[in-house]
């Protein structure tokens, strides 16, 4: 598993990371405890970009399209969203225009970042608002999103500089 990608779910020693084209939840050095390959919509997982979770044990996935290594990757990204327990919730297919390299998780919201916007969605019905936070994080700068414990926060902390920006939360 990548370090990177590993999502560990709150008040234990679980936690959920790709395993090829799968995601797994492992405690320690264990075996894992479970493992799926599918999104809700019944489609195969093909690049999984990054794993998060809620702070009731949810879990949000973002599926990218994969790349051949040459130019970028063709096709839709979608985020799959799924119980604590790794049931399948729903999908949501990403605007076309978002590119997400960047994604923050609390249970209803999912924040994606790309190198021109940042955007957040709905979890449950899909509606996406862009946010504009340039008057506080240049675009050149970029940051590192993720929300408060409570989920009524967006919090940013820029790369360059490492500063920590709180945002209260669109409804």
């Amino acid at each position: 598993m990548r370090a990177v990608n590993l999502a560990f779910r709150a008040g234990s020693n679980e936690y959920w990371g790709p395993n090829g084209s799968a995601v797994v939840l492992s405690a320690g050095e264990k075996e894992p405890m479970l493992r799926f390959e599918k999104r809700p919509d019944g489609q195969w997982f093909r690049a999984i970009a990054e794993i998060r979770c809620g702070p009731d044990g949810s879990l949000a996935v973002l599926d990218g399209p994969e790349s051949s290594g040459f130019g970028p990757a063709e096709g839709e990204n979608a985020v799959a969203l799924f119980t604590s327990r790794g049931e399948p919730v729903r999908g949501r297919v990403v605007p076309p225009e978002v590119r997400p390299r960047n994604m923050a998780y609390t249970t209803g919201w999912i924040l994606l970042d790309d190198y021109e916007k940042t955007v957040l969605m709905n979890a449950s019905d899909g509606a996406v608002r862009e946010l504009d936070l340039s008057e506080w994080i240049p675009k050149d700068e970029g940051a590192t999103f993720g929300f408060s414990p409570d989920g009524q926060e967006i919090w940013a902390v820029t790369r360059k500089e490492c500063r920590l920006f709180r945002f209260a939360r669109p409804e």
